[in-house]
């Protein structure tokens, strides 16, 4: 779901937050002596692969996001001009029309395809 989405997307942008905190933890563990280089560059190397993933996977999701946005932003154009378009198509074309509509349209926060709601 959207929410389900934007909450993961905010938990992910705390995470990498934390992750943060952790690099500075770990440059005063090595400034002070505490751990060795040769265990500061395996932590840092261990550090630097989590915050890619993190940062990989939070782009991933805005563009998702993005996509169904794009995606609602399309369908409203066409249900505006489906009146229109309808009475210049034939039989077959208004199918196709129609599927192609509801394919791309979703319902409430959850956006279930309309699809599954009817048949055509």
């Amino acid at each position: 779901t959207q929410d389900g989405r934007e909450e993961t997307i905010v938990g992910l942008k705390r995470r990498l937050s934390l992750l943060g905190t952790e690099e500075s933890r770990l440059g005063r563990l090595f400034m002070t002596g505490k751990i060795s280089e040769e265990t500061y560059d395996l932590l840092r190397k261990e550090w630097q692969e989590k915050v890619q993933r993190l940062k990989s996977s939070i782009t991933e999701l805005e563009y998702e996001k993005r996509l169904r946005v794009d995606d609602l932003d399309a369908a409203l154009v066409l249900m505006a001009r489906v009146g229109e378009l309808n009475e210049r198509l034939d039989g077959k074309e208004r199918t196709k029309l129609l599927q192609i509509f509801l394919m791309k349209t979703y319902i409430f926060r959850e956006m279930l395809p309309l699809v599954k709601h009817f048949s055509y």
